[in-house]
């Protein structure tokens, strides 16, 4: 009864933790594109369309994505 009980235990810690790695990936993906929007919003007066573009890019290959 005691290995049904620990298997049951081991199943529902590994949904938790896979929920909470979901949760994380999508916050990790919303402040991307915060942190995307701030910086082009932010220097935008002062940059050309080709810079903002490059900065877009360079950002996104900063940030690592799960």
């Amino acid at each position: 009864m005691k290995r049904g009980r620990h298997e049951a235990e081991q199943e529902k810690r590994k949904i938790l933790i896979g929920r909470i790695e979901q949760c994380i990936s999508l916050v990790h993906i919303i402040l991307r594109h915060r942190l995307e929007f701030i910086f082009s919003k932010k220097f935008q007066c002062t940059k050309t369309g080709f810079q903002r573009c490059a900065m877009q890019i360079t950002i996104a290959i900063k940030v690592p994505y799960r």
